[in-house]
């Protein structure tokens, strides 16, 4: 009776285990973001690295870090410290070997602006942000994707920060 508890952990760990395949992934992408501020329009391009973990059929919760980068506008320089963010990302059937997915969450951003705009240190914010994108399984690859996606970061106080992105996502 004493090992009961631990027949039933086993049990619904294999029984888990072997219903759950590829419930993790992790992604890679080339983003051209627009970051829109007093004004100017500047659009740095920059790596995004996407991590996630399926909590149930087509439902997963992705976390997103995006790297560094900068970009000159109007004789002003924007670098992107950082940005980082957490989602619920909500998958439709793969049909054709493609399907469609929305994003929601919440992003932290660090931008640094010098030059003839206000000059900006180590700005560090939060926004709602929200996305969708479009991907399509690479043949003979069972577990890799071809994505596209567009996501808006940051939207508020006159600042806006949005992007469009090219990568691989990867099943585990």
């Amino acid at each position: 009776m004493r090992y009961l508890p631990l027949l039933i952990l086993t049990v619904l760990v294999s029984v888990n285990s072997a219903q759950a395949e590829e419930k993790l992934y992790a992604e890679l992408d080339a983003m051209r973001a627009e970051v829109e501020l007093g004004g100017a329009k500047f659009k740095p391009y920059v790596p995004k690295i996407k991590a996630g973990y399926y909590i149930m059929n087509k439902v997963a919760l992705e976390l997103q870090y995006v790297m560094s980068g900068d970009a000159d506008d109007s004789g002003s320089n924007l670098k992107i410290d950082k940005m980082y963010g957490a989602f619920l990302r909500l998958e439709s059937n793969l049909h054709n070997r493609a399907r469609i997915y929305l994003l929601g969450g919440y992003t932290q951003a660090e931008l640094s602006v010098t030059g003839n705009l206000e000059s900006l240190k180590g700005v560090k914010d939060g926004s709602y942000s929200w996305g969708m994108g479009v991907e399509d399984q690479i043949v003979r690859m069972r577990n890799t994707f071809l994505t596209l996606d567009y996501m808006q970061y940051y939207n508020k106080g006159g600042y806006k920060i949005k992007g469009i992105s090219l990568g691989f996502r990867y099943l585990f």
